[in-house]
């Protein structure tokens, strides 16, 4: 990821920062313009921006609030593209890989990069709960490095921590 890319998603994030964002899985179904499906769905975005490079049947990640739709890049095996999953409120993986889960105690959750990645990601993380009250963000205090990142999940009316399932994206 160049330095304009960077620059470009830290100005896309700052702006979903007071929003409900959710990662989501797609596929390219063209690159001219770029189009994509999202997986699970009959939904398709057309005309959407990418921050890396996609080709045509690409599995890519990307992040979807209210309908607008930003493809993050295309997942790659071996950490070299975005790294993403859901977790459940137990702490079990449900959808993703090269990472673990460690619950640490109620609403609070480390994930662990294995293997580990290049470099500290930039990570995005949202509640995949649902329906509900219910939030999910990077723990205050704690950054990201490239060996793992932590969780907090709580109620958006009390701001109490609360075991819920969230999803996440890491860009290293």
């Amino acid at each position: 990821m160049n330095d304009q890319m960077l620059r470009d998603l830290l100005r896309r994030l700052n702006v979903l920062e007071r929003t409900s964002a959710r990662v989501r899985v797609g596929e390219v179904t063209d690159v001219n313009p770029l189009d994509v499906a999202l997986g699970g769905s009959d939904t398709s975005y057309e005309g959407v921006k990418a921050i890396g490079a996609v080709a045509d049947a690409d599995q890519v990640a990307t992040l979807l609030w209210g309908n607008d739709l930003l493809v993050l890049g295309p997942i790659g095996g071996g950490n070299s593209g975005p790294l993403g999953g859901i977790v459940s409120g137990a702490g079990a993986i449900q959808a993703g890989s090269e990472f673990t889960v460690v619950k640490n105690g109620t609403g609070d959750y480390t994930v662990t990069f294995a293997p580990t990645l290049a470099a500290a990601p930039v990570v995005v993380v949202g509640s995949a709960q649902g329906a509900g009250a219910i939030g999910a963000k990077l723990t205050t205090g704690v950054l990201p490095t490239a060996t793992s990142f932590q969780v907090a999940v709580f109620t958006t009316t009390t701001g109490v921590a609360v075991d819920g399932a969230f999803s996440f994206m890491a860009l290293a």
